[in-house]
């Protein structure tokens, strides 16, 4: 035994291979601060898809002046980790009775000027098959958001069946 390794209890010098794998674990420190920054703003757009961000996406479209909103009904809790939606029924509170082919293009219209015709589409409209029961006619289209998600919106027309001269209902939902 030599008297050096004996009692020398000192630091050591680093060799080329402990600087290799200081290089190495810094590398994968910065890396994972970095994947953790990305993830919390990901995170943090998401957080933006809420109820009130749906109302912003339906606020654009309005109806002729004789319309009335009567209902607003959510569905979903949280709409950064699951589907939610947010859906007004108007109805015709007008002069005169509203037929339902006037409510369709007064739908088609609003939609049509709150959502111009843009590169990835435009307000179309839905196949009878495709239709909520009872709806007339349906229309629909998708916003661009924050983030990777896109608003649906969509509107429709029916009949009241609990107005006795058979008015008109018109549903609007936005959902995520």
């Amino acid at each position: 035994m030599s008297a050096q390794s004996a009692g020398d209890s000192g630091p050591r010098r680093l060799d080329i291979a402990d600087w290799v794998r200081l290089g190495f674990v810094g590398t994968l420190v910065t890396l994972g601060v970095i994947a953790f920054v990305a993830f919390a703003v990901v995170m943090s757009i998401n957080t933006r898809y809420n109820f009130q961000t749906l109302r912003a996406d339906l606020a654009p479209v309005h109806f002729p002046s004789g319309y009335r909103l009567v209902s607003a009904r959510r569905s979903g809790t949280n709409c950064a980790r699951a589907q939610c939606s947010l859906t007004e029924t108007w109805t015709w509170s007008g002069n005169g009775a509203r037929t339902v082919s006037a409510a369709c293009s007064d739908v088609y219209h609003a939609m049509t000027e709150a959502y111009p015709l843009r590169q990835d589409g435009s307000v179309e409209a839905n196949p009878r098959q495709d239709m909520p029961s009872g709806a007339a006619c349906d229309y629909y289209t998708s916003k661009e958001g924050p983030g990777f998600t896109k608003a649906s919106i969509e509107g429709f027309v029916c009949v009241d069946k609990t107005q006795s001269d058979g008015g008109v209902l018109v549903q609007l939902t936005g959902s995520y």
